[in-house]
């Protein structure tokens, strides 16, 4: 994984990542970006995601706490610093086995801020971390 590919925001996507994390951070920080992790291992609600999410982007007080604030929150980010951001959700496995829908609905509003990002030029990475035998329907970030 090089800082090169994190830096392009043409690039940025939302992916599986089962590779090394430490790696990722490196690579991350080579590129300038911010990089947040967020764990989910024990999340089995909405509530309990978008909460985690709230406190690791330090999302202002009118974050509403449904998935349209949430992009709402996602495609502004104006008061986090950094050129562009790297998100990755550890243990990522433990939700979409427990809760399929409301992971598929976070990707999908993930998409979407990814989209508004790329549009923007500004590197949104959002990876969704866990073993290698997981299948996510998502390309896997090499």
């Amino acid at each position: 994984m090089s800082a090169r590919k994190l830096a392009n925001a043409e690039q940025s996507d939302v992916c599986q990542l089962t590779g090394d994390l430490d790696k990722i951070e490196q690579a991350a920080t080579g590129a300038g970006l911010t990089l947040i992790r967020i764990d989910l291992k024990g999340l089995a609600s909405k509530a309990g995601l978008l909460g985690r999410v709230a406190r690791a982007l330090n999302f202002p007080d009118w974050f509403g706490k449904n998935w349209d604030a949430l992009n709402d929150c996602l495609t502004d980010l104006s008061w986090l610093d950094g050129r562009g951001w790297v998100i990755i959700f550890e243990n990522s496995k433990h939700l979409a086995a427990r809760k399929p829908q409301v992971f598929h609905s976070a990707v999908e509003v993930f998409q979407s801020a990814n989209d508004y990002w790329r549009q923007a030029g500004k590197p949104f990475w959002v990876l969704f971390h866990g073993p290698s035998d997981w299948v996510t329907g998502l390309e896997r970030f090499e």
